[in-house]
């Protein structure tokens, strides 16, 4: 009895280690590796998949976890693979972690813009935007300006509006970011001040647009003094991105600094404008004028869909606006060109039309047609005030 037990075991036995294991292919969709770090195409698989990887993702991340500390290469792909199955903020933030702990500030950047970045995306009610996990959190915030800090040398000031618009403190959040350790710039370089220029409160904001010097400074700058300044319809769209861009003799950046003696900054304090100046003429010895556009278009829009404002203020010689008129302009529907000649300005307004109703965000438009609306007349007063007058 017992002989024969043990034959047949050995024989289950064999035929048990011979079997062959049945492989089961998956077919899982997920996003594109290159795409983990596009909004729409992330919101696009979230609304269709939801959470149909959510387990098979889970595995991926623990993997990743395990191999933080012996591997940390083997552990950025188990995180990504995780979010290309079912992209989460937790399995966002954990690889961003890892990328800034592995200083790769260029990638840390595009994962945490993705985050702070509103997406357009259309559905049965039209055309809306959003962020694609909802608002940022502060240290989204602070880390998308740190990674791009630490990669470029540099901090757009329009990105400074991310947090006042989040409702983030800007002074608690330049604490933050020169009080951390990776924030390692000279105190004395041209760097250093630019950003510290950035962060100016209301009353240094104040202080250095008050100042009469610092205005002569601005105008000097200026390389068209030409009385007379015309924008087509075909120029008004032309916009120079960086043309701003200028340091003062100690070195301090004047993007920031500058853009308070436009009318928009003044009016709307903790916004950021990227403006071009344009022309400066004087009208008499105690007042001059400024052109300049103000650029508010969606990220790398067509020229025609370009979203530009032209303003002409006046200012006295120590800098102080005394007034300031719309000058040009160029906006879905709305369009108008106009002509400067020694203080007295022509303004042209037209109506274009579309070729489906027009979205700022919907690039996927055609112009169909220009068609003039009025013409009226301004004139610069030589105590500076722009008024209407009738040809």
């Amino acid at each position: 009895m017992t002989k024969q037990f043990i034959a047949v075991l050995a024989a289950a036995c064999l035929l048990s280690c011979n079997t062959v294991p049945k492989t089961e292919v998956l077919d899982l969709p997920s996003v594109r590796p290159s795409e983990i770090y596009e909004n729409n195409s992330v919101v696009v698989f979230i609304n269709k998949h939801h959470n149909k990887n959510e387990k098979i993702a889970a595995t991926y991340f623990e993997k990743g976890q395990k191999l933080e500390d012996e591997n940390r290469e083997e552990a950025i792909w188990n995180y990504k693979r995780a979010i290309t199955l079912h992209p989460t903020l937790d399995y966002y933030h954990t690889l961003g972690d890892i990328l800034i702990k592995d200083k790769n500030d260029k990638e840390a950047a595009n994962l945490y813009a993705m985050l702070v970045s509103e997406y357009n995306i259309q559905d049965e009610h039209g055309w809306h935007s959003n962020h694609i996990f909802g608002s940022p959190s502060e240290d989204d915030v602070f880390k998308y300006l740190l990674s791009n800090l630490l990669q470029y040398n540099y901090l757009d000031p329009y990105e400074l509006s991310r947090v006042v618009d989040n409702g983030y403190d800007l002074q608690k959040m330049k604490k933050r970011l020169f009080g951390d350790e990776r924030f390692m710039f000279d105190t004395s370089g041209i760097v250093y001040k630019e950003l510290s220029n950035m962060f100016l409160t209301d009353d240094e904001a104040a202080a250095y647009a008050s100042n009469p010097d610092h205005f002569k400074s601005f105008i000097s700058r200026i390389k068209d003094t030409s009385a007379s300044y015309e924008i087509t319809t075909n120029t008004v769209s032309d916009f120079v991105f960086n043309g701003q861009y200028a340091w003062d003799e100690t070195g301090r950046g004047l993007q920031a600094l500058e853009m308070l003696f436009l009318k928009q900054k003044q009016d709307n304090s903790d916004k950021w404008y990227m403006y071009n100046i344009k022309n400066t003429a004087r009208v008499n010895d105690s007042v001059l004028y400024v052109i300049y556009s103000i650029d508010t278009s969606e990220y790398v829009c067509p020229k025609p869909m370009r979203h530009i404002d032209y303003t002409l203020a006046t200012y006295t010689n120590a800098g102080k606006m005394i007034d300031a008129k719309p000058l040009a302009w160029q906006a879905g529907d709305l369009l108008a060109a106009a002509k400067v000649n020694k203080g007295q300005i022509e303004i042209n307004a037209f109506k274009r039309s579309w070729k489906k109703p027009y979205n700022k965000a919907d690039f996927d438009n055609e112009l169909v047609s220009t068609t003039a609306v009025k013409s009226y007349f301004l004139k610069i007063q030589d105590d500076g005030k722009i008024v209407e007058v009738l040809q």
